[in-house]
């Protein structure tokens, strides 16, 4: 590996479909209890993967891992074919403009405003990143991507828990990124929010060619925008497939979460 403060991610295209993202073998323990052993994933180019899983699966754990918040025991994280693991915060600073994550709070600044959250990550960048009139213009771009434009002036409290859903949305997608990492997009939303968070995913799978992978207990949204679903149980990859194909399971394990008789939030 190259050395973790001058490592590269390359910037190569790739076709849809073809992987741009892998993990090989990822390993990762606290204290007593190996939540990651040994996961093997490959993500596809503007795919919509969810990753599903009854608590403590692992399943938040490995968004984490992917843009290094947490550091795997062991393994492998390959974007674009340059490897991630084992980089550093500054190395990996250009990688997590790439890879966005939406985190289930949302995580907003409480004391800024909606516009000034959207545009934390871009100022930043620092020397060398947007003006402030480009910042202005790209706050506008996402917030109207997330359908809250005329939000910009509000502050978080002043929000409704699906509109500060979006909000984080709009911080991640202000970026630009490649791919977006969504932890648990829907918890503590009613059904119409719910679904308007789903039709956001995807919409911006289509405007965008966003790739995006999804932690979710939310059986109605993974089945709604996915393209492929990825079971975890006890820290591995034990199926993934068509939504159509992991649905009709026989695998007892697989079955017992999507009838609704495992499971729970992670």
């Amino acid at each position: 590996m190259s050395d973790a403060h001058s490592a590269e991610v390359p910037s190569g295209d790739v076709a849809p479909g073809e992987v741009v993202l892998s993990m090989r073998g990822l390993r990762k323990r606290f204290g007593g209890k190996e939540v990651l052993r040994g996961l093997d994933l490959d993500v596809r180019r503007g795919e919509i993967l969810t990753l599903l899983g009854a608590s403590g699966s692992g399943k938040s754990v490995l968004l984490k891992v992917i843009v290094g918040l947490v550091r795997a025991d062991a393994g492998e994280v390959i974007f674009h074919g340059g490897h991630l693991e084992g980089l550093d915060d500054h190395a990996l600073a250009p990688v997590r403009r790439r890879i966005g994550m939406v985190f289930q709070s949302a995580a907003l600044f409480d004391s800024l405003s909606v516009a000034d959250n959207v545009a934390y990550g871009l100022r930043a960048e620092g020397p060398g990143g947007l003006a402030p009139d480009a910042i202005r213009t790209r706050v506008a771009w996402a917030l109207e991507c997330v359908g809250l434009r005329d939000a910009d002036v509000l502050m978080p409290s002043e929000l409704s828990g699906g509109m500060r859903k979006r909000i984080g949305v709009a911080r991640t997608i202000a970026l630009r990124p490649e791919v977006v990492l969504y932890d648990e997009p829907t918890t503590g939303l009613d059904p119409r929010n719910s679904a308007r968070i789903g039709a956001l995913i995807a919409s911006l799978r289509e405007q965008l060619a966003v790739t995006s992978v999804i932690v979710t207990h939310d059986l109605a949204l993974a089945r709604s925008v996915s393209d492929r679903l990825a079971f975890l149980h006890e820290g591995r990859i034990v199926a993934v497939g068509s939504v159509a194909d992991v649905s009709a399971t026989t695998d007892p394990i697989v079955r017992a979460f999507l009838d609704g008789t495992a499971g729970g939030a992670d």
